[in-house]
């Protein structure tokens, strides 16, 4: 009897080192792989800024608000705007940016702009415009800036 008791129990301890040795080689296999994947350069010049016209500035005027849209021109890619910068110049001989005072020339703005979508640098979105007017110097005849055009050009980065 000794022997009939022996056998399944022998059987039943190979099944379990079998199991345990089939167990431990699928938790502890090895193996590799790779993948890939690609990206796109994006579009660039995406970005445009705009603004309403000025006022006619003058001597003694006060600062006046810009108001600057920064605008995404693709229809599919959102895009980021980390600031716009402001520059100033005139198409009359003699009357240069340093006729004028532009304060805050540089708007740190940080955002995504969605694909079609427009952002307004305003105080009322949480952002300070510049400001521009005349500076009205004592010591320069500036006659030359009398009627003279006032670009702002914007450089987004």
């Amino acid at each position: 009897m000794k022997r009939r008791k022996v056998i399944p129990a022998a059987i039943a301890l190979v099944a379990v080192i079998a199991v345990s040795g089939i167990a431990y080689a699928y938790w502890t296999s090895n193996g590799s792989g790779s993948g890939t994947g690609s990206t796109t350069a994006g579009a660039a010049n995406i970005l445009t800024a705009t603004s309403p016209a000025l006022d006619p500035m003058y001597p003694g005027d006060v600062a006046q608000t810009v108001v600057i849209t920064v605008s995404n021109t693709s229809a599919t890619q959102a895009a980021y705007a980390t600031q716009v910068v402001v520059a100033v110049t005139t198409g009359n001989p003699g009357c240069s940016a340093s006729d004028f005072t532009l304060t805050g020339g540089t708007v740190a703005v940080g955002k995504d702009i969605a694909a079609g979508g427009s952002l307004v640098l305003s105080t009322a979105n949480g952002f300070v415009p510049p400001t521009i007017k005349f500076f009205d110097d004592p010591n320069k005849n500036q006659n030359v800036c009398q009627s003279a055009t006032v670009t702002l050009t914007y450089t987004i980065s």
